[in-house]
């Protein structure tokens, strides 16, 4: 029974989560790291039990340490792995002979992420008997055990679809060293911020169990993010005649409008303010300009084998229109729900934020086509030159603003990404604000026609 049990559940996983898994379980590093873990972990019981009679409440301590360990393991050896695991499949040109086994490319970059989370549930199986160990030395609750290893599952999951979905950007071998660095400074970065999350856990729980319905739609929106960062990386190395585009743009509605349904629920149930309704639409439009980083890189045009008449065809265009459109949703919901909400909303302050995130994308699809910048090839370039305008908008500003000597002035900082939004968020309501707004708008909607003659001119099949 128990055969067969494993046979199905191989042939659920596919034949490449069977053998990425074997394979990584073959090799010397997997045997290293988790004896390392292992020791690691008897060593903590070991202090653990020497020092509890001296101390009380040992547990908090000894569970943060527990989950550094593992967040370690989880947080950045895996991710990078798996984007090694991808990164070689392209040097060494065996993506083709994948794709030979009829297997898709979302297909290839499950199976590569399912592989990592398989490694990454055998790590955490080797730590979770020691986490609760930590229960006996008080301080320690079977909710927080349990908590702290669904969030670090979740946490896991995203660092390791980000880091495959860079893992599909280097065209060269160039590209491919300024990546490697790319990924080892975000798997840095999320490892501390994991780690922090984990002592907040530790020490103080309640800070995260305050509000269940809030924790629980942020696993399950962390979940359907991971899906969306998935769909984008497929899309990413996909063959021309896939059109696999099309469901990363998909996915990246389906993640929007959750985002906004959980956001306007959790603003209801807490009574949110006019100020409540800023903050939401700075941070919305601050994960859609991640977005639509992507979506502006995405190749121009289609591939000439996919049928003329399909609806909804690949291409940079219909991404970023894609891209204004769920902007223009949500400028509209949190119009609507600053407007009924306590306190004044600024309508200004709601309707300028958007603003930034279609200026700069669009000097970035400018920038990246019509200059030099072009060489790189679309996705490297678009995303090139978006760091390019933004270092540029907000370090230009901010010397304007100096050589004035008026380093806080509204105008000056009109145009500056980081402060202009700070200051509708502020001061939207000032007189003043009015004909910043209105140059930002005009601005905002030359660049946005610029950008869409662009891509209109680049558009078309692909030989």
């Amino acid at each position: 029974m128990s055969e067969a049990l494993s046979e199905r559940a191989m042939a659920l996983a596919g034949p490449l989560v069977v053998k990425e898994v074997r394979q990584a379980l073959r090799t010397r590093t997997f045997g290293l790291l988790f004896g390392v873990l292992l020791t690691a972990c008897f060593f903590l019981a070991v202090f653990a039990w020497a020092v509890g009679s001296e101390r009380d409440r040992l547990g908090p301590t000894i569970f943060a340490l527990y989950l550094g360990v593992l967040g370690t393991m989880c947080f950045f050896v895996i991710p990078f792995t798996a984007f090694r695991s991808l990164v070689r499949e392209l040097e060494d040109e065996t993506w083709g002979v994948l794709t030979l086994t009829g297997l898709s490319s979302a297909d290839i970059v499950r199976g590569k992420w399912l592989s990592a989370m398989s490694q990454a549930a055998l790590y955490a199986s080797v730590c979770a008997p020691f986490m609760l160990f930590s229960y006996f030395l008080n301080g320690v609750d079977v909710i927080q055990s349990v908590m702290a290893l669904c969030l670090v599952s979740g946490w896991t999951a995203i660092l390791t679809a980000v880091a495959l979905g860079i893992g599909t950007l280097p065209h060269g071998r160039l590209m491919r060293t300024v990546v490697h660095f790319v990924v080892l400074a975000v798997l840095g970065g999320g490892t501390l911020v994991g780690a922090i999350v984990g002592l907040i856990l530790a020490k103080d729980s309640q800070r995260l169990l305050v509000d269940l319905v809030a924790v629980l739609g942020r696993v399950i929106f962390s979940w359907a993010l991971t899906w969306l960062l998935l769909r984008v990386s497929a899309a990413g190395v996909a063959l021309p005649e896939e059109a696999a585009s099309r469901r990363a743009r998909s996915a990246l509605g389906a993640v929007t409008v959750l985002a906004l349904v959980f956001k306007v629920v959790m603003f209801v149930t807490a009574h949110g303010t006019g100020r409540d309704a800023e903050v939401g639409q700075a941070l919305m439009c601050l994960f859609l300009t991640l977005a639509g980083v992507v979506a502006v890189s995405e190749r121009d045009g289609w591939s000439s084998r996919l049928p003329a008449s399909m609806r909804f065809k690949p291409g940079a265009l219909r991404s970023a229109l894609l891209v204004v459109l769920l902007l223009a949703l949500s400028t509209a919901t949190w119009l609507v729900l600053g407007v009924s909400g306590a306190g004044s909303v600024t309508p200004r302050a709601v309707l300028a934020i958007p603003l930034y995130p279609l200026l700069y994308l669009s000097l970035a699809v400018v920038l990246g086509r019509l200059t030099p910048l072009r060489s790189l090839g679309e996705g490297p370039a678009s995303m090139v030159a978006f760091v390019v305008v933004v270092v540029l908008g907000v370090l230009g500003s901010l010397f304007v603003a100096s050589a004035a000597g008026r380093l806080d002035h509204r105008i000056y900082n009109a145009f500056n990404p980081i402060l202009g939004v700070v200051n509708f968020i502020e001061r939207g309501s000032n007189s003043d604000m009015e004909w910043v707004f209105g140059v930002l708008c005009a601005v905002t909607f030359g660049a946005v026609l610029l950008a869409g003659l662009t891509l209109r001119a680049r558009d078309g099949a692909r030989s």
